[in-house]
């Protein structure tokens, strides 16, 4: 099924003293742009008191954006891509080179993609339900309605 974009989550734990700088956070921004052949819009790294950084490199494609916990050993990328051009694998390489993490783990979301069917999912109070029933209801305790197109 085909999708309009993919959206690589990772977290990354037991990583370099690297994750600490501002600097290699944009050295990797940049080389990872690069790496995985998207178009570069803007980049913006700013750096957190007395440790850590975040970043995002706003590309055509979409965005890669990290954000390090020094104190933790630990980093958060988000690598998201839409098109046939760019490749999300490989900015991810990017900062496992850089940051060496001992502990990797990547989520993939498929974005854009169309449902199965057109029908969608919504909550609607029973007609015995009045406002005040409603609002003392918990959320997860709700009927669940479909309701179809087409």
């Amino acid at each position: 099924m085909q999708t309009l974009g993919r959206h690589l989550i990772v977290d990354a734990w037991e990583c370099s003293e690297a994750i600490g700088s501002a600097a290699e956070v944009e050295e990797a921004l940049r080389e990872a742009v690069s790496r995985s052949r998207a178009t570069l819009v803007e980049l913006v790294v700013h750096p957190f008191s007395p440790y850590g950084a975040s970043g995002v490199a706003v590309i055509a494609e979409s965005h890669i954006a990290v954000h390090t916990w020094p104190e933790e050993r630990y980093f958060s990328l988000d690598v998201y891509t839409c098109g046939e051009k760019a490749i999300p694998e490989a900015a991810v390489e990017v900062f496992k080179e850089r940051f060496r993490p001992k502990k990797l783990q990547i989520v993939e979301l498929p974005r854009g993609r169309r449902p199965a069917t057109e029908r969608f999912e919504f909550f609607s109070p029973s007609e015995s339900e009045s406002e005040s029933e409603l609002e003392a209801t918990p959320e997860g305790e709700r009927e669940a309605v479909s309701v179809g197109h087409g």
